[in-house]
């Protein structure tokens, strides 16, 4: 258990810095845009047009969060293959736009920018379903063991996972921001949230999967 609590502190360090810095990447990284008293009109109006792009980015993602959490459910629901082999993959995917987003995505690059921004939510949609499956899994084969097992603790310390990951992006952003400028600290902390990602996937891919046996009678 404390092994998947540790890959969902890395997937929530990936999940924060999206969620928190997303909009700041757009305006200063993408747009190279800054709203700040002593900018530019041109800056204030790439700040906007980062903003608006934020804004579009958010809608579409949503649209492709809605499929996607019906295809994982179905999936989840109507096939038997082990819940690793799906978690993995959606969080590598998650790690290369996160990287792609670090690495290629260039000033003005609005479409390609979205893009990365809605491939994102893999990894959030796999960590809130698939950890927790589980750990219920685990818990109803060691109740047939007859051990004792507390799943409602552990649900509530994967809760607890989401806080750590994300102030651990949140001491990064700041500490890189004592020595860099806001585009170059942001893309080091994206870059950071691709490695969490990246880790996060192979260390899922170690997950005991799980069977649930039915006790044996006596």
């Amino acid at each position: 258990f404390f092994f998947l609590a540790l890959v969902q502190c890395f997937v929530w360090l990936g999940n924060g810095t999206w969620a928190m810095y997303g909009q700041q990447w757009f305006t200063s990284n993408v747009f190279n845009g800054d709203n700040s008293k002593g900018a530019t009109a041109e800056e204030h109006e790439a700040y906007a047009q980062g903003v608006k792009a934020f804004g579009t980015g958010g809608q579409i993602r949503s649209a492709v969060q809605l499929v996607v959490s019906l295809a994982l459910l179905a999936v989840l629901i109507y096939t038997h293959s082990p819940q690793k082999f799906l978690y993995a993959p959606l969080l590598y995917m998650g790690a290369l736009f996160t990287f792609l987003a670090s690495f290629a995505v260039g000033h003005g690059a609005g479409a390609f920018a979205i893009a990365c921004f809605t491939i994102s939510i893999l990894p959030e949609l796999g960590c809130f379903a698939i950890p927790y499956g589980l750990v219920a899994k685990w818990n109803k084969e060691a109740e047939n063991e007859g051990k004792t097992v507390s799943t409602a603790l552990q649900m509530s310390l994967l809760n607890c996972c989401m806080t750590v990951g994300q102030q651990v992006s949140t001491l990064s952003l700041t500490l890189f921001e004592t020595s860099l400028t806001l585009q170059h600290s942001l893309t080091a902390i994206f870059i950071v949230a691709g490695v969490a990602y990246a880790s996060a996937g192979t260390g899922a891919l170690f997950l005991k999967d799980g069977s649930v046996r039915q006790p044996v009678a006596e």
